[in-house]
């Protein structure tokens, strides 16, 4: 496989990628501190303080998250899926959800920008900030979200949107698919 397009996409080279078998039989932990991919058995990573259940649909891993766009707002339910690959976005909505009235409300909050690149091309969206995220029993304010619907694959209705490396970069990330379990440190 060649990753020139790939390495030129991410700006800097890409030597390999891990895919969906690495994940399926046992439990990957993903070291952002210490720069250190982890393969081990199902439960042998580490106990889990705030475990997050985890579905996978398809190969995509997949986690259901409540998000409350502003303080006195109804919190609404997304599914996302939990990318490696986003490096500039702890968290990307698409979908129904961006052309509710929550969405729009949310949108008009964002400053318009560019929110990410795709195999189509760059995607236009807003960026805004989230009262609140839950993910599982661990809930996180503050979090800044891309809007857009110009992601074809939150568009289709499978997901509602991504989570990002921002989300876990500070700490480390654990996939065990067995267990159906995302552990988020840090």
């Amino acid at each position: 496989m060649n990753l020139e397009q790939l390495s030129s996409s991410a700006g800097f080279p890409i030597d390999v990628i891990i895919g969906a078998p690495a994940f399926k039989y046992g439990a990957v932990r993903v070291d952002y501190r210490r720069e250190l991919i982890t393969f081990g058995p199902s439960g042998s990573l580490g106990k889990c303080a705030a475990p997050i259940p985890l579905t996978i649909v398809s190969e995509i891993p997949m986690v259901e998250a409540e998000i409350r766009p502003a303080p006195n707002a109804n919190p609404v339910k997304l599914k996302l899926v939990v990318d490696l690959g986003t490096r500039h976005q702890a968290l990307m909505i698409g979908g129904p959800f961006v052309r509710s009235e929550a969405g729009k409300a949310l949108i008009a909050s964002g400053k318009v920008q560019q929110v990410g690149h795709g195999t189509g091309g760059e995607v236009q969206g807003s960026v805004a900030r989230l009262a609140e995220m839950r993910l599982g029993g661990t809930v996180i304010p503050g979090v800044e979200a891309a809007l857009s619907s110009g992601v074809k694959a939150f568009e289709i209705g499978l997901f509602d949107g991504s989570l990002g490396v921002p989300l876990w970069k500070a700490g480390a990330i654990t996939f065990d698919y067995p267990a159906k379990t995302l552990c988020i440190e840090g």
